[in-house]
């Protein structure tokens, strides 16, 4: 929650994001692959800025997102061609079970009622939850993408090591799995009720919450795991170094306007002449020689 609470509108955004992916953006024959390893590397980019730079989240995520993007792309490929050439010999296999699959489908089958619904909580409720079992709750995919992010692409390293990770950690081991059912779970239930929109809608934005709450202790549990550090940095300010450099030429001017009339007072004459700041051969001999005109401007 102290993430969250550095920077409220970023983890919306990212909350946002994911709903609109799954939402409208049709993902079919494993490409949901490529969407998931962009979302799961716009939250750990999200949850690294307000971590180390809470002052300036919105630069630090972009910064960080650039700086893995080409990682990225490497891993949502190697992911896709893995998952496509597994998922045509799985294809395969169930297609000699038609038999078992048919009654399988008759049991526990998809709702007429469930095509009624509209069309972004359909895609986006398989969607959602296809992309939290992918990217969260599967074995080792966490770990995959933060090293992936960390120390480059290296698919079957990084989801060994994820893997080893997972298996050394009971609690964390059956809390992944427990969560993967729920998914699934909750998929299969909103399918099957039928065209219960508010029931739907519901379960469309709870994938969100899932995807942040669960991904944000992914993080911290990976970056616990193999960064060593369990507290958050602290809390940085904004920079306001920008905002300076565009006030310094009128700081100037006022530092030196007033400057130049006690000088000025000092030696009898007048600075007005219009309302503004004018020449000083324009106001006094005297103060022109101290004062060149190169060093001062009207506006």
């Amino acid at each position: 929650m102290e993430l969250f609470r550095r920077s409220p509108i970023l983890a919306l955004s990212v909350y946002g994001t994911f709903l609109l992916a799954n939402g409208f953006v049709p993902q079919p024959l494993y490409l949901n692959v490529p969407v998931t390893v962009f979302l799961m590397g716009l939250l750990f980019s999200s949850l690294r800025a307000a971590d180390h730079d809470s002052g300036n989240v919105w630069t630090a995520t972009i910064h960080f997102l650039k700086s893995t993007a080409w990682d990225l792309v490497l891993l949502a490929r190697d992911v896709f061609l893995f998952l496509f050439a597994t998922g045509v010999i799985i294809d395969v296999f169930f297609l000699l079970l038609s038999g078992i699959q048919k009654e399988a489908h008759a049991a526990t089958g998809m709702s007429p009622g469930f095509l009624h619904l509209p069309y972004f909580l359909r895609i986006g409720v398989t969607n959602g939850y296809g992309n939290d079992v992918l990217g969260l709750f599967l074995p080792g995919a966490l770990p995959t993408v933060f090293l992936t992010m960390s120390v480059g692409n290296q698919l079957l390293l990084h989801f060994h090591t994820g893997f080893k990770a997972f298996s050394m950690n009971a609690t964390i081991a059956v809390v992944n799995l427990a969560l993967m059912g729920f998914c699934y779970l909750v998929e299969d239930t909103i399918m099957g009720v039928g065209d219960y929109w508010l029931l739907a809608a519901i379960a469309y934005c709870l994938s969100g919450i899932v995807f942040w709450w669960f991904g944000t202790w992914g993080y911290l549990w990976c970056r616990e795991m193999f960064e060593g550090t369990s507290e958050n940095a602290k809390v940085t300010q904004k920079r306001v170094v920008e905002i300076f450099s565009a006030a310094q030429p009128i700081i100037w001017y006022i530092k030196r306007r007033n400057h130049v009339r006690s000088c000025l007072a000092s030696q009898g004459c007048s600075d007005r002449r219009g309302g503004g700041l004018v020449f000083p051969a324009q106001l006094c001999p005297a103060a022109a020689e101290k004062y060149p005109a190169s060093l001062f401007w009207r506006f």
